[in-house]
């Protein structure tokens, strides 16, 4: 009896058409696909593999190069709706970089035909077009500099929004997190054992849940014209002209009282057109020492991209990047080279570039990487 139901939903999964989930999420036509005969409950699965190649050195010093295979991303997600398509889920794994870690744990309520949703769990603050582009979106091996530096990444709490990933007319978005990120650390007791020279837990455990409340509060609202798809980069689509731009603020107001607080804020832009595209972004962060009021200029940075699609699979891109900020300015220049088989679902990229720091240290750096997405 067992196996008959396992073998039935074997086959489900392999027979059911990737429309099945699309009247739902039209901009999201990959993975495999469950759904109750009542429609009900659904489940979409995809995942996201990216093996890559790297050789990077500086030039100022000796035996600096550094050659090595990785895995910096091997995702699974799981997401879709249960007991009426207004509640959804998502849940997302990363298995890459040597270890197992939850980046997305979400449910969702949508009302009003998703003109007004309520997120709440663990998933992507709503900060910068860059950053909220799949990484299987991009169309260089890895995102700019800046968004290391300005990215506010991941975190647990809530958010209003509009559906705004799916690139309406007018979108927004905006959540209170708990400011502390989604990595777990190490809270507990630990000792030094002078014989062996290593460090003994003697008891503890990993947590990501912040003992003192400081929340952060983040932003977003982006107008998207001509029905572009907003938040994937490079013109596969091809067509008439197409921009969005937007708006990101995010503010940490020290609520925990230990003098230490501050803001981002940042402008984007996409624009497509018959293959054509570019993208950019220009950044601004604050920071105080006392009154939140007191905040002072901490850095600034900007980067500008521009490819074109050639006969739907070759493209050319180059970016520029700069981050200047007392003491540790920089910026980069680098050009990329993709191959697209299936959209951005399979690809092969290779991008190279160089990195001018303050000071005169000078960064090469070759990358190459297969991306699959489904």
């Amino acid at each position: 009896m067992s196996f008959t139901w396992i073998k039935s939903l074997a086959m489900a999964c392999l027979l059911l058409p990737t429309s099945a989930f699309a009247d739902e999420e039209p901009k999201k036509k990959k993975g495999f696909f469950i759904r109750s005969p009542s429609d009900k409950f659904s489940m979409q699965i995809g995942g996201l593999i990216q093996p890559r190649f790297t050789a990077q050195a500086t030039l100022q010093e000796q035996n600096s190069g550094e050659v090595h295979f990785s895995i910096p991303r091997g995702q699974v997600k799981f997401g879709g709706h249960v007991f009426d398509k207004a509640v959804k889920y998502s849940f997302q794994t990363e298995w890459g970089k040597g270890s197992a870690l939850i980046k997305d744990l979400w449910v969702e309520y949508a009302a009003f035909d998703g003109k007004l949703s309520i997120r709440a769990g663990q998933y992507k603050r709503p900060f910068s077009r860059q950053w909220l582009t799949s990484a299987g979106g991009q169309e260089f091996v890895e995102r700019s500099i800046t968004h290391a530096y300005f990215s506010p990444g991941r975190d647990i709490g809530f958010m209003l929004h509009n559906q705004y990933l799916n690139s309406p007319r007018v979108e927004w978005a905006v959540g209170l997190f708990n400011g502390t990120g989604y990595v777990p650390w190490f809270e507990g007791d630990m000792a030094f054992d002078r014989d062996t020279y290593d460090i003994i837990v003697e008891k503890g455990e990993f947590t990501n849940i912040p003992q003192i409340f400081n929340p952060t509060a983040v932003g977003r609202i982006a107008y998207n014209h001509n029905d572009i798809d907003a938040y994937t980069e490079a013109d596969l689509e091809g067509g008439k002209p197409r921009f969005a731009i937007g708006l990101s603020t995010m503010a940490d107001f020290d609520v925990d009282y230990d003098q230490q607080s501050g803001t981002r804020h940042e402008i984007d832009y996409i624009f497509k057109a018959h293959g054509f595209s570019s993208t950019g972004a220009f950044f601004l962060s604050t920071q105080a020492e006392g009154d939140f009021s007191d905040q002072e200029l901490a850095a600034g940075g900007y980067h500008l991209q521009i490819s074109q699609v050639f006969a739907e699979i070759v493209q050319p891109a180059v970016r520029y990047a700069s981050i200047r900020r007392p003491g540790a300015n920089m910026h980069t220049i680098k050009g990329c080279i993709s191959f697209y088989f299936f959209d951005h679902n399979f690809k092969i990229q290779s991008d190279s570039g160089i990195t001018f720091h303050q000071g005169g240290q000078i960064d090469l750096a070759i990358r190459g990487q297969v991306s699959l997405m489904f």
